[in-house]
């Protein structure tokens, strides 16, 4: 996982996943990787409290590309994110 710095907006952080191999629906998915980990309830629990801190997309999208000026790119910055 990696986290922006600076980038559109400094109240907004994009977040990235980077993944290889394997199925995103079958390798990838969080609810059931969490899930398998945690337990159901747990994993619930963990991806609820994690989603109500994401901007709404329409919203990000928006800061995103009027960021991008005439060039019509958006760059971020981004740094690992370590895990515990």
């Amino acid at each position: 996982m990696m986290r922006s710095s600076g980038g559109p907006a400094d109240d907004v952080v994009t977040y990235a996943f980077m993944l290889e191999g394997g199925s995103l629906e079958e390798d990838w998915e969080l609810g059931v990787l969490l899930s398998a980990q945690y337990g159901e309830e747990e994993a619930d629990r963990l991806l609820n409290g994690w989603l109500e801190t994401f901007a709404p997309v329409e919203a990000w999208a928006q800061v995103a590309a009027s960021s991008a000026g005439e060039s019509g790119q958006v760059l971020w910055t981004l740094e690992p994110v370590t895990l515990d």
